[in-house]
């Protein structure tokens, strides 16, 4: 239990704690503002041995929507960045409780050199924001971002 403890207050309870506080704030200094939550596919569809994983990104997803529902001056984003060169693909590669098949995907991708660059999602991301074309509370992939 005190795993889940410390995964449940890692992925959900300090980005809502933060996500808050960021709120009141922002409501003190402007008008109008626009928050992005990192998000994952995990938000959205099940994956077999990422169960507390999937759940905490599913609940913020719930929360952020939830907040875009209640303020017009606050917009806010789930953004899904992709499969990621980083230190968590790397760990998904060798991981022994993950699914065998999510570690091949994670080997696959790496061998063929088809990890996102984390700068090449976030500067897509920061263009769809200022863009301001996505509707409050979505839930968007890097994959499903148009070029801009």
């Amino acid at each position: 239990i005190e795993e889940l403890s410390r995964a449940v207050d890692l992925n959900i309870t300090s980005s809502l704690w933060f996500t808050t506080r960021w709120v009141k704030e922002l409501f003190s200094s402007t008008t109008h503002a626009t928050i992005v939550n990192v998000s994952s596919l995990c938000a959205i569809q099940p994956f077999p041995t990422m169960t507390t994983y999937c759940t905490g990104k599913a609940a913020r997803d719930m929360f952020h929507l939830s907040l875009a529902k209640e303020s017009t001056q606050i917009k806010t984003l789930n953004y899904a960045p992709g499969a990621m060169a980083t230190a968590m693909t790397d760990t998904l590669r060798t991981e022994e409780d993950l699914a065998d098949e999510y570690k091949g995907f994670f080997r696959a991708a790496d061998e063929k050199g088809e990890l996102i660059e984390p700068s090449a999602s976030a500067a897509k991301l920061v263009k769809f924001v200022y863009a301001g074309v996505f509707e409050s509370g979505k839930h968007v992939d890097y994959w499903d971002l148009p070029e801009m």
